[in-house]
């Protein structure tokens, strides 16, 4: 999986990810994570609008995404989610653990 970092001008940090979020994939979390604190904001997207496919470790590391923007202080929400992905997220009522942006 791929991933980009962008802060706005506003401070709004946006994670953008694409490929796919499985268990492979999950473990490299951590320096995101890391880039992620180090950018100073607490307000952040997960724009999943590349992602073509999760798995439950992609969703866990989506939950351990959203437990570092807690300790931050910070709000967290998920958009652009599409097919296998929506249908994922849908299912398992994800949203009711983290917000999902229009």
């Amino acid at each position: 999986m791929e991933y980009e970092i962008i802060v706005d001008q506003a401070g709004v940090g946006t994670l953008r990810c694409e490929g796919r979020l499985t268990l492979p994939t999950s473990g490299g979390f951590t320096a995101v994570t890391d880039e992620m604190k180090a950018t100073g904001c607490r307000t952040w997207i997960v724009d999943l609008s590349g992602v073509d496919f999760i798995d439950s470790a992609g969703m866990w590391t989506l939950l351990m995404v959203r437990d570092v923007v807690t300790q931050m202080n910070g709000r967290l929400a998920l958009s652009g989610a599409a097919g296998q992905v929506a249908k994922a997220l849908r299912l398992t009522r994800f949203d009711d653990f983290i917000g999902v942006a229009p």
